[in-house]
């Protein structure tokens, strides 16, 4: 019973933050609107509990988003998957210690990865399908700069704020 309600209580967790992740990228105005807030939480989350479930949860989390996504099926869910993957790794085997500039370091480097593996499918999608209406370079690098830098603040914000509130009590 235990395990089932603890199921529940992180299934309805990550369908409100797919909601809240959308609602900030349609009510906020630009460029704050570039945070993904999905990405940030389970890295959020990864630093508190330092477990593998990170990846599942991520998986769950980006097929949610991939439902309401423009992109084809599978673009967003394979790159924030393994991106979240290859952070549970770097997690386990470079970033040992849980200070503010390992989560500031990880967060730039598994937003990076997720932007570059996003943007290289997205790309091999428009070249598979014949259909080159891409969004041109320059509007997609001023995005990919603006979501680092919103989702790598926000994550190290919370992430200082949540260890300076646990060292104080």
């Amino acid at each position: 019973m235990k395990k089932l309600l603890q199921f529940i209580i992180k299934a309805i967790t990550l369908i409100l933050v797919v909601i809240i992740n959308l609602g900030a990228s349609y009510i906020l105005p630009k460029p704050y609107s570039q945070i993904n807030v999905v990405l940030g939480l389970l890295l959020l989350y990864l630093f508190w509990r330092g477990t593998g479930a990170v990846v599942w949860l991520s998986f769950f989390a980006h097929l949610l988003t991939e439902l309401y996504a423009l992109s084809q099926f599978g673009i967003i869910l394979f790159s924030g998957t393994i991106s979240m993957l290859f952070a549970y790794w770097s997690y386990k085997s470079i970033f040992t210690n849980k200070s503010w500039y390992a989560v500031l370091l990880m967060t730039i480097f598994t937003v990076t990865l997720y932007r570059l593996m996003y943007t290289f499918l997205l790309l091999s999608s428009s070249v598979i399908n014949k259909n080159f209406n891409v969004l041109s370079l320059g509007q997609i690098g001023t995005t990919y700069i603006w979501e680092l830098v919103f989702t790598t603040f926000f994550v190290t914000a919370v992430y200082a704020l949540s260890y300076r509130i646990s060292k104080s009590t």
